[in-house]
């Protein structure tokens, strides 16, 4: 309460979903389709841009491959929050590396779309990607608020494939994909709408989704 404020992160329009600090900078998102990269002193050292996207909810550091791995929305799709775009920190060029409806064409097909999202649009928010962690600069985890899905995806950069969903099994139930879920050991209740990811190594080849 008796601090001194020293700097203030100037935003535009939209939200700073997450801050990521790499040695001695800092990046985060100042608009829906920018990032900034600022060093110790405060100084904006780089500016980056998304033509032809916006992103939403989350995005990840692949410090390996100098590349943000981001949650987005491609403009003048009629879908929204179901792409991985990846931009290059060094470059800056973006390359779409994730559309989910290459992968999930039953659920895509059967969705039911409202009169208005949950943003008041009129674009179908039919998988709602809002989380994603990454494995070994290769793989990523992503959660889905509108399936109650965890969904792993190997080789994003290369060939980009689903190795298995986490899910309640009545929700392939009708659809197929049943041989992507993994089987359920122990009594406990399944994630539903859950909204954040984080992929945690437990040894013994076994890791955790909290």
């Amino acid at each position: 309460n008796n601090g001194m404020l020293r700097s203030e992160l100037m935003l535009e329009g939209y939200r700073s979903d997450r801050i990521i600090f790499d040695d001695d900078y800092m990046i985060y998102s100042y608009k829906d389709d920018g990032f900034v990269k600022v060093n110790r002193l405060g100084k904006i050292v780089r500016k980056y841009s998304l033509p032809g996207y916006s992103m939403h909810h989350d995005y990840i550091l692949d410090k390996s491959n100098d590349t943000l791995l981001i949650l987005a929305n491609k403009e003048g799709a009629d879908t929204i929050e179901d792409r991985v775009i990846a931009l290059n920190l060094n470059t800056g060029k973006i390359r779409e590396v994730i559309d989910m409806q290459d992968y999930f064409k039953e659920f895509y097909y059967n969705a039911v779309k409202p009169e208005k999202n949950t943003y008041g649009g009129d674009e179908l928010d039919w998988i709602h990607l809002n989380s994603l962690d990454i494995i070994d600069s290769r793989d990523v985890v992503l959660s889905s608020r509108e399936l109650s899905m965890i969904i792993y995806v190997q080789d994003i950069y290369t060939n980009p494939k689903v190795k298995y969903i986490i899910t309640d099994p009545s929700v392939v139930s009708e659809v197929g994909y049943e041989e992507l879920n993994l089987e359920r050991k122990g009594d406990f209740v399944s994630q539903a709408g859950q909204h954040t990811i984080t992929y945690q190594e437990a040894g013994n080849g076994q890791y955790y989704y909290v």
